[in-house]
Order: C-alpha cells, then sequence, then structure tokens
C-alpha cells in the first residue's frame, strides 16, 4: 500500500512538472510566432514557373471522377517529400479514376502551393494543439501513465487498438537525443497529452470521410504514427513510399495488424515467389551489387552512409588495421556495427532491447566482461560524424565502458568500411542493414529483434537478452559452423530484393539533398520543372510496376525487368 502511495505522490509531481512545461512551451511558441519569418528562399520566378508547368502536366480534363478518394499527407515539409507524395497519389488516381485530397498542417501554406499545382482542391488540416487542449490530454495521460509500473510498460501501451507508447518515446529520444529514458518524466506527459489529442482528431476525421487510399512515406513518430493506425484501423489502404529521393518503391498496407511493421520489411511468401525459378541469377547480381557497394562503385542510397562507403584511401587496408591495433591475425574477430542512437527505434515490429543505446552499452558491458578468445571492433554510425546533436556518441559510450582494451577496439575513422568485412569472423548489429550485407560476403550476422531481413534463414536470431548473451559467449563455436551456402545465397537474393528488384528510378523525381537546411530550392525547383517537360509515360517503370502491385495486392512494387536475365 505505501508503494502504490508513493507511486502516486511520484507521479503528480511529474504530472504538475509536465504542466509547468506546458506553460512555458505554449508561452514561447506564441512570441516566436509573432517574430517568425519564412525559411522558404526561393526564386519567385523559378517556382512560380514549377507550379505553372505542374499544374498543366496534372490537370484532369475528365471531371467525372468516382466517389472513392485517395489522401496525400505532408507533415515532413520538405518539398522533396511533397512532391514525391504527390506525385504517386495523382498516378493512382489515374489508374482508378480517384478524387485527390491533401492533409496538411494548419498553417503549412507552401505545401498547399504545391500539392494545389496536382489539381487537388480539397484540403484537410490538422489542427494545432492549444494551451487548454494540452491541459485536458495531460489529465487523461495521467490516468493512463499511473496503471503503467515503468517504462517498458510505458512503451507496450495501448488504447482502443492504438499503440501510444511507442510513438511517444520514439519521438522524445529523437527531438530531445538522450539515447534513452530510464523512468517516466514530465516529457512523456507532455507528448502523450499531444498523442491523444492527434487521435481524438484522426478517429473522428477517418470515421466521418471515407478513403480507399492514403499517401504516407513518414509513418513513425507524431503526428504520422498516430494518423498511420487510425487509417489502417478505419480500412484504408495506406501506401508508403521507401527509398528516395530518386529510386523508390512503395509498400502497401492492408490490414491493422501491419501497424508496427517496418514499410522495407519483406515478405517471405512474396519473395520466394519473386525469385521463384531464377534464384541462381537473383543472388549472382546481389553479390555484384554488394561487392560494387563496398567498392565504391555504386552509390548507396542512404546519403549519410554512401559518403562513408565510397572514401577512398587504399593505402590503409585490412593489415594497416591490424598492424595499428597490434593484433595478431589468426585471432577470431567480430565486428559489432553500432546505430543511429535517437532515431528510429521503432522502426521495426520488435526488439529485445528498449532502444540502440540501451543495445550498445549492454553489449559493450558484456563483452569487456566476457573471457571468450575473441578479437571486438566497434564501429560507430554514420550519424556520429560532423556536427552532433545528440548528447552521447557510439565514441563516448565506448570510452565510457571500454576505455583501453587490448582486445576491444573502436574503429578509427581514417580507414575505409569495406576492410571490416575481410578481417571479420561475425557481425553484431541490433537491427541494421549491416546484418543482411556481411552473409552476403559469407559472414555470420547476430541480430536483437526484429529487421527487414529477418526471418529469411541467414541470420542468427535470439529472441531475448539471455539468448543474446548465450550466442555471444559461443562466438567460437558460431565462427566456426559459419553460413552455408545456402544460406549466403539467400542472403544475397534478399539483398537484390531490397535494392534492386522492389525499387526503379521515378522519371519525375531526381536526387535532392534529403536536409531541408541545406537544400538549394532553386535548384531543385529548375530540376523538378525539367522533369515535368521530359516525362515519357510510356518509359514510366514506376507507374506500370505500380499498376501490377495494386491490382494483385502485393506487399511491394516489384520492377519485372529487374528479372529477366540477360
Amino acid at each position: 500500500m505505501l508503494k502504490i502511495t508513493k507511486l502516486f505522490n511520484l507521479q503528480s509531481i511529474i504530472f504538475i512538472s509536465a504542466i509547468v512545461y506546458s506553460i512555458k512551451y505554449h508561452l514561447i511558441n506564441f512570441i516566436s510566432k509573432l517574430s517568425k519569418e519564412s525559411s522558404f528562399n526561393v526564386n519567385s520566378n523559378i517556382f512560380e514557373n514549377y507550379l505553372k508547368k505542374n499544374s498543366n502536366f496534372w490537370k484532369n480534363e475528365n471531371k467525372l471522377l468516382s466517389k472513392s478518394r485517395i489522401l496525400i499527407t505532408n507533415f515532413v515539409h520538405h518539398p522533396g517529400y511533397t512532391i514525391t507524395e504527390s506525385i504517386i497519389a495523382k498516378q493512382i488516381s489515374q489508374l482508378y479514376n480517384l478524387e485527390t485530397s491533401a492533409l496538411l498542417n494548419y498553417n503549412d501554406y507552401i505545401g498547399k502551393k504545391i500539392i494545389k499545382s496536382f489539381d487537388v482542391n480539397d484540403f484537410l488540416f490538422q489542427p494545432q494543439i492549444t494551451f487548454v487542449d494540452r491541459l485536458r490530454y495531460l489529465l487523461e495521460a495521467y490516468n493512463l501513465i499511473i496503471k503503467t509500473k515503468n517504462i517498458q510498460e510505458f512503451i507496450s501501451m495501448n488504447k482502443h487498438n492504438i499503440n501510444y507508447g511507442r510513438c511517444v518515446y520514439d519521438h522524445i529520444l529523437r527531438n530531445t537525443s538522450n539515447g534513452t529514458i530510464k523512468k517516466i518524466n514530465f516529457k512523456i506527459y507532455f507528448f502523450l497529452a499531444e498523442a491523444l489529442f492527434y487521435n481524438n482528431f484522426y478517429k473522428n476525421l477517418f470515421s466521418s470521410k471515407k478513403f480507399e487510399y492514403m499517401i504516407m512515406s513518414e509513418t513513425q513518430f507524431l503526428p504520422s504514427n498516430i494518423v498511420f493506425q487510425n487509417a489502417l484501423e478505419n480500412n484504408v489502404k495506406v501506401i508508403s513510399r521507401i527509398g528516395g529521393p530518386e529510386k523508390i518503391g512503395i509498400r502497401l498496407y492492408t490490414l491493422s495488424n501491419e501497424k508496427l511493421q517496418s514499410n522495407i520489411k519483406i515478405l517471405k511468401n512474396q519473395f520466394d515467389q519473386t525469385i521463384k525459378g531464377s534464384e541462381e541469377f537473383i543472388s549472382n547480381k546481389g553479390y555484384e551489387y554488394i561487392a560494387e557497394l563496398y567498392e565504391g562503385r555504386k552509390k548507396k542510397h542512404d546519403q549519410a552512409t554512401s559518403q562513408n562507403f565510397n572514401q577512398i584511401n587504399d593505402e590503409l587496408n585490412s593489415n594497416k588495421l591490424l598492424e595499428y591495433f597490434k593484433w595478431n591475425k589468426s585471432k577470431k574477430i567480430c565486428v559489432i556495427y553500432s546505430h543511429n542512437l535517437f532515431d528510429g527505434n521503432y522502426y521495426n515490429e520488435w526488439r529485445i532491447f528498449k532502444d540502440n543505446l540501451t543495445w550498445l552499452r549492454k553489449t559493450l558491458l558484456f563483452i569487456k566482461n566476457n573471457e571468450n578468445n575473441i578479437n571486438w571492433i566497434v564501429k560507430d554510425h554514420p550519424s556520429d560524424y560532423g556536427v552532433n546533436r545528440g548528447k552521447t556518441t557510439t565514441h563516448k559510450e565506448f570510452q565510457n565502458i571500454i576505455g583501453e582494451n587490448n582486445n576491444i577496439k573502436f574503429f578509427p575513422k581514417n580507414f575505409q568500411t569495406k576492410i571490416l568485412k575481410e578481417i571479420s569472423n561475425c557481425l553484431l548489429t541490433s537491427q541494421g542493414s549491416a546484418g543482411i550485407e556481411f552473409p552476403c560476403f559469407g559472414i555470420p550476422s547476430v541480430i536483437c529483434g526484429d529487421a527487414f531481413y529477418q526471418g529469411l534463414g541467414f541470420t542468427l536470431e535470439p529472441k531475448n537478452e539471455n539468448e543474446y548473451y548465450n550466442v555471444i559467449e559461443n562466438m567460437d563455436k558460431i565462427i566456426d559452423e559459419g553460413l552455408n551456402k545456402n544460406q549466403i545465397n539467400s542472403a544475397r537474393a534478399a539483398f537484390y530484393f531490397s535494392e534492386e528488384l522492389t525499387k526503379v528510378d521515378h522519371m519525375l523525381l531526381f536526387d535532392y539533398n534529403i536536409s531541408r537546411s541545406n537544400l538549394d530550392l532553386d535548384d531543385f525547383f529548375f530540376k523538378a520543372t525539367n522533369k515535368i517537360i521530359n516525362y515519357d509515360e510510356k518509359k514510366d517503370m514506376f507507374k506500370s510496376s505500380l499498376k501490377s502491385q495494386l491490382l494483385n495486392n502485393h506487399r511491394h512494387l516489384i520492377i519485372e525487368n529487374n528479372l529477366v536475365k540477360i
């Protein structure tokens, strides 16, 4: 009884702190609006020319549209996202003769201008939460939180089939860059109140307006994840773009029980059916692709990672690295690939550790205290490079936990990433892409939860912490057993499936900087205009593949041309 009383008293204090924080937040937000200037610095002639060309391009001569509707969402506030979502929506609209609506933030005037040029005239606006709304939903948040015992229970929090815990936790990590949260704090109250506010709005929206499809690339964080879940709950098919900026694919969500899945998660049945009869060909193509990627002859879709892959300094080879570490070549080596510690922790359906930072810390602590005959290399994530907004990095964690250690070393930045596959005997990752890449070279990988390639038979997949630590303790045996030929071929085929069979260069898109602050808007809209001028529908492989995907209700768009043996 005393313990319960203390819990209520503690939560009451945190609740009051959340109210104080809310007062401060809404006051600052109000003042900032009074002095805020537009940051959309683009040459007016270039922008207006784009709008005119685009409007003429998408003008619908057939006004006899069906009653079914497709909804464009626009919450990222990057023109690249805006035009991509709009292009996909309009191409689906053309295929099925659908009316198009758009959902934007209440003050997104630029987004509205761009989307309107796609012959969209029905606009819905997401309201901003007011201070009074915040107080109302803070009280509701309090009533939910006092029923949870710890942060892990909060992450699993559901109400009326909507999960709040995952997206709130993920949103806080991304926006505060703490990497982990140990206990319920006032920001959890603050953002849970916001999530509840959004849920009320979207529950009413989707029950009053019917849509056949909704376009949404970013299904994580707030408000997107709440919109996403409500759409699926109301039987709206969600079209989620994968890849980009130029080379894109589509994930089709049709059921509410898919709401926790990442948009790049490979469906084994679709994968097996797609490569059936061409397994060897697809496997070989996968190996060619990843070999070119690691040699720097092919660009990786992730812009930050691509820069790391494409560094050129052949003098600092694997032998030089072993010399630098003062290691004997005969001793086995396992590489630990770290992650972005703040972004996308709940991109996948499930995980062993509550976040990437917790995984990193516990892994480093365990290998430090473990006495197996293994050398370890810890590799940081490209998001750690340059100006870091985070409160910690992989290197800081390494220094705090490992420090100076003869058999555990931090991978130096002046060496190329590609040499790790030459000296590694095994790989540990929480849920990263390295878990599929290393098996392509015959190197076993261990993952700690769901990943887009999980369940395809070529990774070691412990189900809980104890199993994970047991794998590390038996790393010698795992390395000795290695991967068989079928597992290696399957990894290569899955890699090719993910990179080439499910994505294609879109004729109306182009490469651009995904960072809003570094985007050259004049160049962006100039290129967008030229793409419209040079478009040829007969050569639009994306549109024809999209038509086939929707017709057959397939999870991922498949580029049939890339299955052809040349």
